[in-house]
């Protein structure tokens, strides 16, 4: 912050001067928003952007859905995911910049299918973008809504970047 004022720190716990002076403050932030403007006034801001939607894919190939089998007691034999699934899931279930909806969106299609193998008795779960596990997608006025034939959603309502999500959970 203001090195002519970091000189004169003063530790109270272990009662000696400490010169911060030269000392980088480095602090992260989701929402620059919620930072007190006396503290953003002091800081130098740098923002980073997100992760492309090339990068969330690459992310989620590589490590994701591995992660997803494993921690759902899964196989690679028993769940398969495509790549145009796993787009649709980026491109309509995530507004953040991360991956952290990502990885909660897969491991809800993971559990769902673990579910599928232990009732259905079917030996593989394959995940497409047209049928997520058995799941009828319709689209009506840029309203998406899932439909699986067991009555259940799978990942829920898209997040539409437009619309509040209860607004684009709505169907005529």
């Amino acid at each position: 912050l203001d090195s002519e004022q970091n000189n004169k720190f003063y530790d109270h716990y272990f009662e000696v001067p400490i010169d911060l002076s030269k000392v980088l403050f480095i602090a992260t932030a989701n929402d620059a928003s919620l930072i007190p403007g006396p503290l953003a006034d002091r800081m130098e801001m740098i923002e980073i952007s997100g992760y492309t939607e090339n990068e969330k894919f690459n992310i989620a190939k590589l490590y994701l859905v591995n992660k997803a089998i494993e921690r759902n007691g899964l196989t690679k034999k028993q769940f398969k995911i495509n790549g145009s699934a796993i787009k649709y899931i980026i491109r309509h279930y995530t507004r953040e910049a991360g991956v952290r909806d990502l990885e909660r969106n897969i491991d809800k299609i993971c559990r769902k299918a673990c579910r599928m193998i232990l009732t259905e008795q079917v030996e593989t779960v394959k995940v497409t973008k047209d049928m997520i596990i058995d799941d009828i997608i319709n689209i009506d006025q840029n309203l998406v809504t899932i439909l699986m034939q067991s009555g259940m959603h799978c990942v829920g309502c898209p997040a539409s970047r437009g619309e509040s999500l209860e607004e684009a959970c709505f169907v005529h």
